[in-house]
């Protein structure tokens, strides 16, 4: 859901089809807002990520549980690397509002997997890429890892974060 190139335009989403209805199917939104670069007084202009059923749930909810088990579901996007056509990747940095930094990356399994550590890959992962490939199916993997927040700055690049990643999982679509 986070790793996306979409755009908010008069407060509609809009971008790539693919990635608006991984968005959708996933039953996720996201609007603009402006914050404060963490380390800086910086302010800019992002997004926010979230549930779309996250304002229905929070008027449920008293403060106090908003603050602790609903607010951890907003993810705000602190810097975007936009979609590499060379190596067909699209990757980004985010925070959550337990100030948790993360980069996540999504893009073809050639390219992600070996970029991240194997000791998280289920036994299966070689016969299950098989599998849908043979079937027809287009495979994204998408991994991530937890940044230290003393160690974010927008000046360090994408490949700066591409090591020792976790793998998530994998999207699969019908070609």
């Amino acid at each position: 859901v986070t790793c996306n190139n979409l755009e908010i335009v008069s407060g509609e989403v809009c971008g790539n089809l693919l990635e608006m209805t991984i968005l959708n199917q996933m039953k996720w939104d996201m609007n603009s807002i402006d914050i404060t670069v963490p380390n800086s007084n910086e302010e800019i202009s992002t997004f926010e990520i979230y549930p779309k059923n996250y304002y229905k749930i929070s008027e449920k909810r008293n403060f106090r549980e908003d603050i602790h088990s609903i607010n951890f579901l907003k993810l705000r996007i602190l810097k975007r690397f936009f979609h590499d056509s060379s190596m067909n990747v699209s990757a980004l940095v985010y925070n959550t509002f337990n100030n948790t930094i993360r980069f996540n990356i999504k893009g073809p399994p050639e390219v992600v997997l070996p970029i991240c550590n194997p000791s998280a890959f289920p036994s299966n992962i070689k016969q299950f890429l098989a599998g849908h490939r043979i079937e027809g199916y287009r495979v994204i993997a998408c991994a991530t890892k937890i940044i230290p927040i003393h160690s974010f700055s927008y000046e360090k690049d994408e490949d700066y974060y591409k090591n020792n990643l976790t793998f998530v999982g994998f999207i699969s679509f019908v070609n």
